[in-house]
């Protein structure tokens, strides 16, 4: 049992990681439009093709953001409240690292060493 419940801790942990650098990336909607772009240039896509694709990526990221909060609620209530301090505190680390790799990816430091 416990190693199941460690498991979605885990799972959940890595999730909302991915979460914390989504809401981190400060250039998040240009890379959204980035992507249309090219589907644009490389699909031919018109107009309103991609009207109905940005509408369908928005509810599709709403609905992804809902059940991802959804997931969090029910694992908290496995857990006692030791277990959710952990959790909380490996959440928060993880996002700090999130965000420390964001901004040296903005400076250009992609975590290579000088070869």
């Amino acid at each position: 049992m416990k190693h199941t419940l460690l498991a979605c801790a885990l799972a959940l942990t890595t999730s909302l990681s991915a979460a914390a650098f989504a809401g981190a990336h400060s250039d998040h909607e240009g890379m959204h439009e980035r992507h249309m772009e090219r589907m644009t240039q490389e699909l031919g896509l018109t107009a309103q093709q991609q009207e109905q694709i940005g509408k369908l990526n928005k509810g599709y990221a709403e609905r992804s953001r809902d059940m991802r909060q959804a997931h969090r609620e029910e694992v908290r209530k496995l857990l006692d409240a030791e277990q959710q301090a952990k959790m909380d505190a490996m959440r928060e680390q993880r996002r700090e690292q999130m965000i420390k790799r964001h901004a040296d990816h903005a400076r250009g430091d992609h975590g290579h060493s000088n070869r």
